[in-house]
């Protein structure tokens, strides 16, 4: 035993001792949980000159979703069932585009092309829709323009209804304007084929004889028509800087090959022209005055 008083009970049994109970701990009181919350209200006024620019504006799109009749619009046979699979609801779509040939060099010599589609229903209505291609829209809509027409009362056979009229209006650079008969097609696609063909013709010359001759410079013209109306384009030569050849591009209707052209010497100090020479050649020698 660690306590000394117990050590005259030593000799006596364990059960004839005294029980010694343990000291008990008094419990402590813990404080509780206090909040406090304030706050202070503040007003702040600005006063100054304040400016607004309607320079610039953002679209957004908002949903507003519809539950209920419109105004006072509440009655059964304000509303009916219909089948939008009706051919009285179908409506044909016409899809134009440039072909690869003349889009490449479109925005080079065309100022627009339009096309228009003629309908004639069986009924004995007719539709028309036209749409326009300029060097604008070309890039915007992806040489895809589109246009439509429906259904009409008597459209009863549906082959028929298949079948349209279309013609093409072409305006080049220089103002001439190129217009088509109407074709007939029941195709979905029109591809717009330009009526003129793209040529380019070169001009050389050889510098040993054009040293030979004395001659200084020379200009080139061409002449060539389109819908009736004479386009003339010009280049020149400057030997002094050993520029001796050159070449032109220009039109020609379908099935027509050959156009006109001028040579213009400077020999010495005199000027010399050719008359004008009709051919269809695209590379000719303009070394010899003639």
């Amino acid at each position: 035993f660690s306590d000394p008083k117990n050590y005259r009970n030593a000799d006596k049994p364990i059960e004839d001792l005294p029980m010694v109970e343990p000291e008990k701990k008094k419990e402590q009181e813990i404080p509780s949980i206090a909040v406090v919350a304030s706050y202070q209200q503040k007003k702040i006024r600005h006063s100054g000159q304040y400016s607004v620019s309607k320079k610039t504006y953002f679209t957004t799109t908002l949903a507003e979703p519809f539950g209920d009749n419109i105004g006072k619009v509440n009655c059964k046979g304000c509303y009916k069932k219909i089948n939008t699979f009706d051919p009285l609801y179908v409506q044909r779509e016409i899809v134009c585009f440039l072909d690869g040939e003349i889009s490449n060099e479109f925005i080079n010599y065309v100022n627009y092309v339009t096309v228009m589609i003629r309908k004639k229903h069986a009924g004995g209505d007719i539709t028309t829709k036209e749409v326009r291609v300029d060097r604008f829209n070309f890039t915007r809509n992806a040489n895809s323009f589109r246009m439509l027409y429906g259904w009409m009362t008597g459209d009863d056979n549906r082959r028929n209804w298949l079948n349209y009229e279309y013609k093409t209006t072409w305006n080049f650079f220089g103002g001439a304007t190129v217009q088509t008969d109407w074709i007939a097609s029941d195709q979905p696609v029109v591809p717009l084929s330009a009526p003129v063909k793209k040529y380019s013709v070169e001009f050389t010359a050889d510098p040993d004889k054009l040293k030979e001759n004395n001659i200084r410079a020379i200009t080139v013209r061409i002449f060539y028509k389109l819908a009736g109306q004479e386009q003339m384009k010009q280049t020149s030569m400057n030997i002094s800087k050993g520029v001796t050849s050159v070449s032109m591009d220009y039109l020609l209707p379908e099935n027509e090959s050959e156009f006109e052209y001028q040579v213009e010497w400077v020999k010495g100090s005199t000027n010399v022209k050719s008359g004008r020479i009709r051919t269809s050649q695209l590379n000719i020698k303009v070394d010899e005055v003639q």
